[in-house]
């Protein structure tokens, strides 16, 4: 996400808090890593879905997020 105007951050809190994600539901969690690597990939990472790793060593320099 590269827009920080309110209205996007809003948005953006919005679509996380509209995801059912609970733990014993592995297609909610799905759901969740699948919009987790949507922004990610959005500002450049990398992804492994084997667990959730972003990589932006290319696009901001040092630094693993780690899901």
């Amino acid at each position: 996400m590269r827009d920080l105007t309110t209205g996007a951050l809003l948005d953006a809190v919005r679509a996380w808090v509209e995801i059912e994600s609970l733990t014993n539901d592995a297609a909610g969690v799905n759901r969740a890593a699948d919009h987790a690597e949507a922004l990610l990939r959005g500002i450049g990472a990398t992804i492994e879905r084997t667990r959730l790793l972003a990589r932006l060593f290319e696009t901001l320099g040092p630094g693993v997020a780690g899901l």
